[in-house]
């Protein structure tokens, strides 16, 4: 912890908050050495007492913040009435809510510059009603910082703090007593957590240690991070050692094989799926302006405009992009039905958010008012998107390191996720994008990315908003990575598995009794990886559409997938026979009872594991990926 970084604890509340704030400060002691910003809904045109009323439940110096203020260890700051709070560096700026829906979110608002201030930010939201807080905590965690709601059960109105639980996956849920003690101990933390400020800090067994981390994550979720800039990857696991109050990566590593389910939070925070409704609002006006008009100008009626929203998390930038296009396709020949917008993230629950359109209502700080009119309808203290927009966006799971791209795009949207990978995939991924997109499609980046790195494909339209263009005739053949359903490469002193066709051996003859009498079966590397199949194995597959995957526990049926990742780890972790329940299976409507067994036990469906020298995965083993010509997806 970097000494002019001091920490700050935001918290939010409404109806019943002041109760919980009062129970918060008594257990807060005198010396934590943290700021703390509290900003309530409160009458715009009474007087507040809440400073008067926070004093007898602190000996900390307690303040309403009425004008520019620099913030100082153990003491407490409150938003007067009318008012929200923003930070500029370290200093509390007082900021008049002018507009209804600056009024519903004056949590969010100081949340979001929080997140963005020279700080160590914490945020809590405790009793209230309404949404407020629940996006503004996101951005306190992309930021870094730990995220708590009061348990909802001790509230006295939970729907914020319950908001704040579904919508931003809080680090904390306890009593507000708990929670400041455990915010408390955030000092002591960082401090033990300084090393892990940047890559260059860490000595060699560090290193290792962090490659194993990504290695546990890899082997418990299907996701390999090790391509990832170490920086950004470090930053997010130092986040998790500063939840679980964990001082060394060595410590964190024994912590995650002691409890597989902080390997899939672990993802989700190294996926940071954090966005808004037009982020970067003047980066948005420029692409409605100048780009937009052009993309539908002179269309025909058999022709279609798709464009591809990268890394779209709970799909607000691609729900924005959606809300432009439909907007401009009005003064045009455009159908609705000629719009595609194609949606791809690697956070499944994310895209699960995405789908269902529903979002807090604090979302009107960020979405303009002809825009909620329009396309939204207002479900209690939500937001819905109308399904004039729904139907145009199509979400989905896709790998931009793996998977084959989109094409025959007019448009792409990545952005805040290039900053995540290292250079030399960087340029991969700008081949991709060239190779997707069609003769003079655009390419929209975020705020702290440049496309400079590919500039023989790309050429700058307006680098102060991130608005590229693909060059004409800059088309790449892109290189995706080699997943066929082949079999792996295998060491050079393994035998081969080619059969002499005139004379099968014994082996041969034992190999082919067994699959016509033994039950279904598979044999798999320590990659989980096909080497062989039996000829009934089939039935237990599902291949989805796109690039063909060898990978069984990602193609095995969704209901044996949990179970067969869990007897494969168990199997080659401890070399010893598996057995899983039985598991319902349905097969042409019918359902039928199968199981997993991993090693040499029998069963419905079984793998047996090939024990091999153990292949570090690499999304960067990588073969051409050619289109024919007039065939495009």
């Amino acid at each position: 912890m970097r000494k002019d970084r001091p920490l700050v604890v935001g918290l939010g509340g409404s109806a019943g908050g002041v109760e919980a704030l009062q129970h918060f400060f008594e257990a807060v002691p005198d010396d934590s050495g943290l700021s703390f910003v509290v900003v309530m809904h409160l009458a715009p045109d009474e007087t507040s007492h809440l400073s008067e009323v926070l004093r007898d439940h602190t000996s900390m110096p307690v303040t309403q913040v009425t004008g520019g203020t620099v913030i100082e260890p153990d003491h407490v700051y409150v938003t007067a009435p009318g008012r929200t709070l923003l930070i500029e560096n370290t200093t509390l700026v007082p900021h008049k809510l002018e507009g209804p829906e600056e009024r519903r979110s004056p949590i969010d608002r100081f949340f979001r510059s929080l997140a963005a201030a020279s700080v160590e930010p914490m945020g809590v939201v405790v009793s209230g009603a309404g949404t407020d807080g629940s996006v503004g905590l996101r951005f306190i965690m992309e930021a870094g910082g730990v995220i708590a709601a009061q348990d909802p059960s001790e509230a006295t109105h939970s729907s914020m703090p319950r908001s704040a639980i579904e919508t931003s996956r809080v680090d904390l849920v306890l009593p507000v007593a708990d929670l400041a003690r455990r915010l408390s101990e955030q000092r002591v933390v960082l401090r033990r957590l300084h090393r892990l400020e940047a890559p260059d800090e860490l000595d060699e067994d560090e290193e290792e240690i962090l490659g194993s981390i990504f290695e546990e994550v890899r082997v418990e979720t299907g996701h390999d991070f090790s391509e990832y800039k170490q920086s950004t990857m470090l930053r997010r696991v130092r986040r998790r050692l500063r939840v679980h109050q964990i001082s060394s990566l060595e410590a964190y590593r024994d912590f995650l094989r002691e409890h597989p389910s902080e390997a899939m939070a672990l993802q989700k925070d190294l996926l940071i799926s954090v966005t808004s409704f037009f982020r970067n609002p003047d980066a948005f006006e420029f692409l409605r302006e100048n780009v937009v008009p052009e993309l539908l100008a002179d269309r025909g009626p058999d022709d279609q405009i798709r464009a591809w929203s990268v890394g779209c998390a709970t799909g607000e930038e691609a729900y924005s992009l959606a809300m432009l296009l439909l907007e401009h396709a009005e003064s045009t020949s455009v159908r609705p039905e000629q719009i595609q917008v194609f949606a791809s993230d690697l956070d499944g629950e994310a895209l699960v958010i995405g789908r269902e359109g529903r979002f807090p209502d604090a979302i009107a700080a960020d979405v303009p008012d002809r825009y909620l009119d329009r396309f939204f309808r207002r479900n209690g203290s939500e937001y819905v998107v109308r399904n004039a927009v729904r139907d145009r966006i199509l979400f989905t799971p896709h790998n931009l390191l793996k998977d084959p791209p989109f094409s025959n795009l007019s448009l792409i949207t990545c952005r805040n996720l290039l900053i995540y990978l290292r250079r030399d995939l960087q340029v991969s991924v700008f081949d991709l994008f060239s190779y997707a997109l069609n003769d003079d499609g655009y390419l929209f980046l975020g705020s702290s990315e440049s496309a400079d790195v590919s500039d023989d494909s790309f050429r700058a339209v307006d680098k102060t908003h991130r608005l590229y263009q693909r060059r004409e005739g800059a088309r790449k053949l892109p290189e995706i990575p080699e997943m066929p359903l082949s079999s792996p490469t295998f060491d050079s002193q393994m035998p081969s598995r080619v059969e002499d066709a005139t004379e099968p051996s014994e082996a041969v003859l034992h190999r082919r009794l067994l699959e016509a009498y033994a039950p279904p079966s598979a044999i798999v590397d320590e990659d989980y990886q096909f080497v062989h199949l039996s000829n009934a194995v089939g039935r237990y597959l599902q291949h989805p559409g796109g690039m063909p995957n060898a990978n069984i526990v990602e193609v095995v049926r969704p209901e044996l997938r949990v179970k067969l990742r869990t007897a494969l780890r168990q199997a080659f972790d401890g070399a010893a026979t598996v057995q899983t329940q039985a598991v319902t299976v349905a097969f042409n409507g019918e359902s039928a009872m199968a199981g997993t067994w991993s090693s040499r036990s029998r069963g419905s469906l079984w793998s047996r594991t090939s024990r091999r020298p153990r292949r570090r995965a690499s999304p960067m083993k990588r073969r051409t990926y050619r289109r024919t010509d007039g065939c495009r997806s």
